[in-house]
């Protein structure tokens, strides 16, 4: 299934936006599991789309950051206090890899939106079934 595009602000801007309908397409499978979770958004704020898809269609308690460096102490406590980390980074390897790792490190849930044109094969990700 191919997804929509995606809002890119310009050329050579690193961060894309995923859109409403992007969040619908990939959430709305599983918004029964989302229901009465503890959501961290480590990347996002009150304007994310994914943020607003879970404000409107789940009755999660969503915690948004945003301005925090994803892998500082701070957020790192807030994730191991929730059920579920969603976010789509726009992260280099430097970021993400031990972001990665502390959430498989620390056996906390998440789902992470990627770009098909990442290359992955060394990172340690695995599927995980809700």
């Amino acid at each position: 299934m191919m997804l929509p595009k995606v809002y890119v602000p310009g050329p050579g801007f690193q961060e894309a936006y995923s859109t409403m309908e992007m969040c619908e397409m990939i959430m709305r499978p599983i918004v029964d599991y989302l229901q009465n979770k503890v959501i961290v958004c480590p990347c996002d704020t009150d304007e994310s789309s994914f943020v607003k898809w879970l404000h409107k269609y789940t009755n999660a308690t969503v915690i948004n950051i945003g301005d925090e460096d994803v892998n500082s102490d701070q957020t790192r406590t807030i994730m191991n206090m929730c059920d579920l980390v969603i976010t789509d980074p726009p992260f280099d390897t430097r970021v993400f890899d031990p972001f990665i790792y502390y959430m498989e490190a620390h056996h906390i849930n998440f789902l992470i939106l990627g770009p098909y044109s990442r290359d992955y094969r060394n990172a340690v990700i695995r599927e995980y079934k809700c």
